[in-house]
């Protein structure tokens, strides 16, 4: 599946997600794509 996101604010991405499903369930989920880092930091839980 390809997902599309950011067309109309002039930022269009692109997410390919492929999912395996047996028996109605989700076994496997893979997403991908293309990123560019904007920010990073460290979450204390």
């Amino acid at each position: 599946m390809m997902i599309e996101q950011g067309i109309e604010m002039g930022r269009p991405s692109y997410i390919h997600l492929h999912m395996e499903v047996k028996d109605g369930a989700i076994g496997r989920a893979r997403i991908g794509g293309q990123a560019v880092k904007v920010a990073e930091g460290v979450m204390d839980l």
